[in-house]
Order: C-alpha cells, then sequence, then structure tokens
C-alpha cells in the first residue's frame, strides 16, 4: 500500500471539507439550492479524491481536467501499480450525471436523489481512501486543521462518539464546542456580559428589554464572524441548549428535530467547518484578530 504523504493528506483533507461542507448544507429543511450546491460539492470531492490518486500514483502526470477522461486515467494509472480498479464507478457517474443536470440543465434534485448522492460520495472515498493508502475515511479528520486545544479535543471527542455509534454523545460535544467557540470570541468583540451589567439593576418588568439586547448583541456577534443566522439555527435545531458541567463534560437540552444518525452528521460537520472558518477569519481563538481579550469584573 502507499504511504499516505502531507501532501496527498492535505489534498484528501479537502475531498472530505467539501463532503462535509455538503453535509452540512442539506442537514435539515434544505432549500431546492441547498440540494444544487450539495451535488456540486459531493461531485467536486470525488473529483478530488481522483486527482489526489493520480497525483500520487504518478507524479509526472497531470490529472485530466474532463471527468470521464479522469475516471480512465486513474484506472490505468492503478493498473499500472497493480493496484484494483476504481470502486463505484457506476455510483460516481450517477454523482456526476446529476452535478451535470444540476448545473447545465437547472435539474432540481430531489431529496431522495440528494441522499443518494451524499452515500456514494461517502462510499466512493471510503474505498478508494482504503484500496490506496490503506486507511480510513474517519482518520482523514478536519480536526486536524482546529487550532484552539479545547475546540480540538471536544471535537475529537464527538468524532469518536459518532464512529462508535453514540449519536447522543456526539452531539452534545459539537454543540458543547459551538459554545466554546462562541464564548471565546465574545470575550474580545463585547465588552462584557450583559446580564452581569443590567440584571441585578433591572426590574422584572426590564427583564424582555434585557433578552432583547442580548439577542441583537448574538446577532452582531455572528455577523462579524460571517456565519449565516439561518444555518446556525438550523443546528440549534438538532443539538438544542448546551452546557458543561463542572467536570467539564457536556449536558444538553434537546432540540426540536430528532437526534438520528442524518442529524449527528449533520451537527458534526456543521461545528467543525464553523470553527474552521472562524480560525480562518479570526486567526488563534485565544487571541482573536491578534487582540488580547480584557477581563470581565
Amino acid at each position: 500500500m502507499l504511504t499516505l504523504d502531507p501532501i496527498a493528506r492535505k489534498r484528501l483533507v479537502i475531498a472530505k471539507q467539501v463532503y462535509q461542507k455538503a453535509v452540512g448544507s442539506v442537514g435539515y429543511r434544505a432549500s431546492v439550492s441547498d440540494r444544487i450546491l450539495a451535488i456540486l460539492e459531493f461531485d467536486f470531492s470525488i473529483e478530488t479524491a481522483l486527482k489526489t490518486v493520480v497525483y500520487a500514483l504518478q507524479k509526472d502526470k497531470v490529472p485530466a481536467k474532463e471527468f470521464q477522461a479522469l475516471v480512465q486515467q486513474c484506472n490505468d494509472v492503478l493498473a499500472k501499480n497493480n493496484y484494483a480498479p476504481l470502486p463505484d464507478v457506476i455510483h460516481i457517474q450517477y454523482v456526476h450525471e446529476f452535478r451535470n443536470d444540476a448545473q447545465h440543465k437547472a435539474k432540481y434534485p430531489g431529496e431522495s436523489e440528494v441522499s443518494d448522492c451524499r452515500t456514494y460520495t461517502k462510499d466512493f472515498l471510503a474505498a478508494i481512501i482504503a484500496n490506496v493508502w490503506d486507511v480510513s475515511f474517519e482518520s482523514i479528520s478536519l480536526v486536524d486543521i482546529v487550532q484552539q486545544q479545547e475546540i480540538k479535543q471536544q471535537l475529537l471527542t464527538a468524532e469518536e462518539s459518532l464512529q462508535a455509534g453514540d449519536l447522543e454523545g456526539s452531539t452534545q460535544y459539537s454543540a458543547l464546542a459551538m459554545g466554546t467557540l462562541l464564548r471565546h470570541v465574545k470575550r474580545l468583540l463585547i465588552e462584557r456580559d450583559i446580564g452581569h451589567s443590567l440584571d441585578t439593576v433591572l426590574k422584572r418588568d426590564f427583564r424582555d428589554l434585557l433578552a432583547s439586547l442580548e439577542k441583537m448583541r448574538d446577532l452582531l456577534v455572528y455577523t462579524a464572524l460571517g456565519m449565516d443566522y439561518a444555518e446556525y439555527l438550523r443546528f440549534r435545531s438538532v443539538v438544542g441548549e448546551a452546557g458543561a458541567y463542572a467536570d467539564g463534560k457536556p449536558m444538553r437540552h434537546p432540540g426540536t428535530e430528532p437526534v438520528d444518525a442524518r442529524n449527528a452528521e449533520y451537527a458534526l460537520a456543521y461545528c467543525v467547518n464553523t470553527v474552521i472558518e472562524v480560525e480562518e477569519r479570526v486567526g488563534s481563538l485565544d487571541v482573536p484578530y491578534g487582540v488580547y481579550r480584557r477581563k470581565w469584573v
């Protein structure tokens, strides 16, 4: 088997990141445009994996630009290096055909077609990575990109729980990681917790005003981070309200959506991608935007 070098791993991480972004975009009540974009992303993820195989097995060869030629080229280099042919070719052709229909014919994929493409893409990625590099799809972890150590550990636990079939545990740690992310950046973006400064002086009649101010504050934070608030609410409908006990273990009040395998995978994918995107935007979460946080009193 081929050793998974850093360059190939980076390309496969990109393939998985695009796959997970597609999973996140169709996790719950997806719109027509969400489904179309997901199909494009599933196809791009497959194409990235195919090109990674060509680069890895024949470094002097430039991957073909056209999809059918790329599939043939990939099979050729696999045969030349005594590997089995591409797995699931019929299924990746199915995904590519839907991608062409969505992009060029404005054909709208339904939920069942998107679900099929999602399954076919994941199965193909898992099979080709195992066949060529003898590693599992799960071991290609986007969490490796996360810089902040507390959040990284929470996401690793969420991944391990999902792989073990512990859907509730995975969802709890995904929710906890999102809460940790927001806690870090809020400390820079707002002067102090409104509750500390107003709750003690406002009478009960003004509590609604306090809640409104806190919601406005949170909306400003999401905007500053480049987060889609509607998508965040979709995530919250799955994970509900989350917190942590004194020992750091997560606690969760359920959301409106059931925690099944699909929603647990969606919650983890959304959380990982959001953390990565926010870190790219603000830099280190311990020193967001390069500015040291003030301590609240």
